[in-house]
């Protein structure tokens, strides 16, 4: 659905809810000041001319831009915007429908949340929409509350910035305080089940390695067990699950952050299907941790788990993501004209994409950005081998007799004598 059709279906919508409101609320008041019952119109006439959403509170501001079709971040360096989201907005400051007038007195304003952003405790946000040419529209919204009319719509209080008069309106303003929550915050989300193996290799330690055999294995195998040792099955299933649900807590362009060439650790990711995710951890200079993606299928695969035995991160970075897409893109050629080939087949409801389809999906996606993951997702990740298995009470109590504990000091210590002129 493009914004032309959103904007006339925006119209609309507000035409009814204002209908709606009229014969289910004799009482309300009608504006004098206006023929239109619509808030914004000048709004729903240019929403195909937006190219810039600034959002303003007390304490932060930030704005997002529409480069082509897809909006961006402009305070994370561009980082795509969730389309639904910005679409949501603007439908919803286009669609707003005057209930009726409220104060006109400034000193008032506070009290249903429209003073201006820049008063001290201010509650309001300033949305302001503006084309490539100019200025649109500046909102100052506030106070708001369930519709007394309708359950799904909601009656809010806002004023034009440069305006007096107050407006108790009708609609729904889907508005986010925190920059980051305009953003598409998943990184990615591979099922638990279509894991075969993860691969960690920390740079200083011993590596981690966990695997099935096959698909219908119940339980993953701990690589390197110790005699007598059970595998802790809840914490190994979180170390599979890691890709599952992967959302950022920040993002930055790669080239924009200072990280050193040794790499924290790598782990690496392969499904049944051959399909391989590296994920290179690196320690900035400001202790973020940053997380780097790369995605590769089967032809790649082997490289993508060298690389993370070795401690080599080079593939993630540099000609190596571009070898790597070229291969994919070839590879794509290829598999399309085997689909070709076998035309006359029955097609199925749903063809599950290749793994060299997702890996290409993914890279699009990952390419060029570095990831600040949440810490308590990290804390699955960041452990030692030992923390995946229990031992017997008596295997602990001798790996401890092991230890010799140089803090007992002896109950008779040697006097030294003084040294005699």
């Amino acid at each position: 659905m493009n914004v032309k059709t959103l904007a006339i279906l925006a119209l609309i919508t507000a035409a009814v809810v204002f209908a709606a409101m009229k014969w289910s609320s004799p009482d309300a008041q009608k504006d004098d000041d206006t023929d239109s019952p619509v808030l914004l119109p000048e709004l729903s006439a240019q929403l195909d001319n937006i190219q810039k959403i600034s959002i303003q509170t007390a304490s932060d501001s930030f704005s997002l831009s529409k480069h082509g079709e897809q909006w961006g971040l402009d305070s994370h360096d561009d980082y795509p915007a969730a389309s639904n989201k910005v679409n949501a907005l603007l439908l919803g400051l286009a669609g707003l429908t005057r209930l009726e007038a409220g104060t006109a007195n400034p000193e008032l304003y506070s009290r249903i949340g429209v003073e201006p952003v820049t008063d001290t405790d201010a509650k309001s946000v300033l949305v302001s929409v503006a084309s490539a040419e100019k200025p649109i529209t500046a909102l100052l919204v506030g106070n708001s509350s369930v519709a007394k009319t309708d359950a799904t719509q909601q009656e809010i209080y806002v004023r034009e910035a440069e305006a007096k008069q107050s407006w108790r309106v009708m609609g729904k303003i889907p508005l986010q305080r925190e920059a980051l929550e305009w953003v598409e915050k998943e990184i990615a989300d591979i099922n638990t089940p279509n894991i075969q193996s993860v691969m960690i290799q920390p740079t200083d330690g011993e590596p981690i390695h966990i695997f099935k055999e096959s698909a219908d294995q119940a339980e993953f195998t701990v690589a390197n067990l110790p005699e007598k040792a059970t595998a802790k099955t809840s914490d190994v299933t979180l170390l599979a699950g890691f890709l599952s649900n992967l959302n950022l807590d920040s993002v930055s362009k790669l080239d924009t952050v200072q990280l050193p060439e040794k790499a924290d650790f790598i782990a690496v990711f392969k499904q049944f299907d051959g399909l391989t995710v590296q994920m290179t951890v690196k320690t900035a200079e400001d202790g973020k941790r940053y997380a780097v993606f790369m995605a590769s299928a089967p032809e790649e695969a082997e490289i993508s788990e060298a690389a993370a035995d070795s401690g080599d991160e080079t593939a993630v970075t540099g000609d190596s993501t571009t070898e790597t897409a070229t291969a994919e893109a070839d590879s794509t050629k290829d598999s399309e004209t085997a689909q070709d080939s076998t035309a006359d087949a029955a097609t199925p409801a749903e063809t599950k994409p290749s793994a060299t389809e997702q890996a290409a999906s993914l890279n699009q996606r990952w390419q060029g950005w570095a990831y600040v993951l949440p810490d308590w997702k990290l804390e699955r990740i960041v452990l030692e081998g030992k923390a995946l298995y229990d031992l017997p009470e008596e295997e602990k109590t001798n790996e401890a007799a092991d230890i010799e504990d140089i803090s007992v000091m002896p109950e008779a210590m040697p006097v030294i004598p003084e040294t005699v002129e």
